[in-house]
């Protein structure tokens, strides 16, 4: 599992699509740390929590019941974490 951090710099400093970032994720079997990626995206000011949950769950999930899983899930960590405000 990558650095979520690391995936967002790419993302936020170097301008890669989070769709192709996840398209490349999906065909190597690999994966970055979500929650990592979450951190750096609120650290850098440049979004708020529903912003990125929005970006990240449009890029990486297509189907209908596992995106409302994976929202869920996001959104219990998010709590936990203090995101939610």
């Amino acid at each position: 599992m990558l650095d979520g951090k690391k995936i967002f710099f790419l993302m936020d400093s170097q301008g890669v699509a989070l769709e192709l970032i996840n398209d490349y994720f999906r065909e190597e079997g690999a994966a970055f740390n979500v929650v990592g990626f979450v951190e750096a995206a609120l650290e850098s000011k440049n979004f708020t929590y529903p912003t990125i949950k929005r970006r990240l769950i449009t890029a990486m999930i297509f189907n209908k019941k596992v995106r409302e899983d994976a929202e869920r899930d996001l959104d219990i960590v998010a709590r936990k974490k203090g995101w939610l405000k």
